[in-house]
């Protein structure tokens, strides 16, 4: 199982701020992302993508152990069981 933390709207998105995901053997990223579409009833990839380029909003973080994953393998950066798993929108404020 992997720890999945949703900060700003998407803990709205998803009506939880940690959630638990079991996950298999070849589980990566993109595996993740969409199991939380599913459960979202299409609501997360909707938030998360920017559907004109069909990636990942940049200003979107998401983090596998503290390190974002355009450092790691993008959505092909594999999963084991305990990560911990963040998914940070930009913060605004003054």
């Amino acid at each position: 199982m992997v720890q999945v933390k949703f900060f700003g709207h998407f803990a709205e998105i998803m009506g939880e701020r940690i959630l638990w995901i079991k996950i298999g053997a070849d589980n990566t990223i993109g595996c993740l992302l969409t199991e939380l579409d599913r459960k979202s009833n299409g609501k997360f990839k909707e938030a998360l993508i920017n559907s004109v380029a069909g990636k990942i909003h940049p200003y979107i973080k998401i983090l596998v152990n503290g390190r974002d994953i355009t450092f790691l393998k993008n959505l092909e950066t594999r999963l084991k069981d305990n990560d911990v798993i963040a998914i940070i929108p930009p913060i605004a404020g003054g």
